[in-house]
């Protein structure tokens, strides 16, 4: 519907959350802006205060092999 009108969807997210319910989201965005707070997990810790760094990697792979 929105494309049809020109409209295009952008999404800003730390892609911490990954589920059936955001691929399904993701299938209608056309560009997603991706927020890495750190390459390292220890600067990821200290910017965050939370683990798992690769959390963020993960999801620009997925979006990568989704040839997004």
């Amino acid at each position: 519907m929105l494309k049809a009108d020109g409209i295009h969807i952008t999404l800003g997210t730390t892609g911490r959350l990954q589920n059936h319910f955001t691929n399904q989201l993701l299938d209608f965005t056309d560009l997603v802006m991706l927020d890495i707070k750190h390459m390292t997990e220890e600067g990821y810790q200290h910017i965050t205060q939370r683990k798992n760094a690769q959390t963020a990697l993960d999801f620009a792979l997925h979006r990568e092999r989704a040839a997004k």
